[in-house]
């Protein structure tokens, strides 16, 4: 049997769904921000990995315009597995408030399976780790809690390791970003002034005719 093509992701209500999310968990309507991100998150299981059409009109005798460019983009953009994570930590992060910290800890676990950058990762990681701590940090009432306690919270300093980790990435690539930047700009520079030099030594080596002999005069520099 065939595996089913993917099916073409609506453009618009994936986006919508998960701005409209964001906006009803700043509203504190947590019920209908999982609604939504879960509605989300279906939209995109259903539909599977989406392709950009950047192939010019015409490719393979098919009809391309610059809205189907569009289109495309913006599905790509609400299936990709950077929004799919971010989806799972607002779920991880309403799980807090509906179900406590280690519920929001293994939905935020999910996040971390998708996370698509270094920054994204550390974040993650420590809104993993804070949930951990308020875990393992809850008063426990005999041994085997207090042994539960302390394991999960050294799987929080674990996360927060790897936290800094991914936080010393996002730094080494911001500051090498950074330099390039610079080498360019300089570059960029020195290349102005020698185009400068250059035109200048042309000028001095241009010969002017003297005053009444039917030439102009030098030009003012």
């Amino acid at each position: 049997a065939h595996a089913s093509p993917a099916r073409r992701l609506p453009h618009r209500l994936p986006l919508a769904r998960f701005y409209l999310a964001h906006a009803l968990f700043n509203m504190q309507k947590l019920t209908e921000a999982q609604t939504a991100l879960l509605g989300y998150l279906d939209d995109v299981a259903a539909a599977g990995p989406q392709r950009v059409l950047n192939m010019p009109d015409g490719w393979n005798g098919k009809k391309i315009t610059e809205e189907d460019r569009k289109a495309s983009r913006l599905r790509a953009r609400a299936a990709a597995p950077e929004a799919v994570a971010d989806a799972h930590t607002m779920l991880g992060l309403i799980a807090e408030r509906e179900e406590g910290p280690l519920a929001a800890a293994e939905k935020l676990g999910r996040a971390a399976e998708l996370a698509a950058t270094d920054r994204q990762r550390a974040e993650i990681a420590n809104f993993r780790a804070e949930m951990l701590e308020k875990a393992g940090g809850l008063p426990p009432s005999n041994e085997e809690e207090k042994e539960r306690a302390n394991l999960l919270l050294a799987e929080a300093a674990e996360q927060r390791g790897l936290a800094a980790d991914f936080t010393e990435k996002v730094k080494a690539a911001e500051a090498a970003e950074e330099e390039k930047k610079k080498q360019a700009a300089a570059g960029d520079g020195e290349g102005k002034a020698a185009a400068g030099e250059e035109a200048e030594g042309l000028e001095e080596e241009l010969p002017t005719l003297p005053d009444g002999e039917g030439g102009a005069e030098p030009a003012e520099e």
